[in-house]
């Protein structure tokens, strides 16, 4: 969930990727995408932000929508294409999102977390990244059991070279 219209989408790839990438964002009852958009291949395994104010695609409370992330592998054959995707849904910031969103920078990401923003939660963990070497962001990920992404996190926030 978030409650920010424009959210920034996380999407994690264990590899480099040479091949052209998407976004699609999907709503029910809608017989298009409300967005589909190409964007510059990931150059190395890691955690690739997507914010949607690039786009200017604002989520609507209370829709479930669809997003996905797509490497086009054969652009006749789209089953052959590799897509992960999930759902967010926007909600109206209630009472405890508010206060999770006016937390201090050092605990903002665990309160989203908390209020069950998680998309918010993972943007604010990312935010701060500058700030606490990317610890915020690895502490959510490995609490989540996304060992993989965090620990490709930590290798970059340490200047390791990307596996490849």
């Amino acid at each position: 969930m978030s409650a920010s219209a424009t959210p920034t989408l996380y999407f994690y790839v264990s590899q480099p990727v040479a091949l052209p990438t998407q976004l699609t964002i999907s709503a029910p009852l809608r017989p298009t995408p409300i967005l589909e958009a190409t964007f510059a291949s990931p150059p190395a395994r890691g955690i690739y932000p997507l914010r949607l104010a690039d786009y200017h695609v604002q989520l609507e409370p209370g829709v479930v929508y669809t997003w996905s992330v797509s490497v086009i592998v054969d652009t006749k054959r789209w089953s052959r294409n590799v897509v992960a995707s999930a759902t967010i849904l926007r909600v109206p910031p209630d009472a405890a999102a508010e206060a999770a969103m006016r937390s201090a920078a050092a605990s903002r990401a665990a309160a989203l977390a908390g209020a069950s923003l998680w998309y918010d939660a993972v943007a604010a963990a990312a935010a701060s990244q500058n700030f606490d070497r990317h610890a915020a962001l690895d502490r959510l990920l490995t609490e989540v059991g996304l060992t993989g992404p965090a620990d490709a996190d930590r290798a970059l926030a340490a200047g390791v070279p990307a596996a490849r």
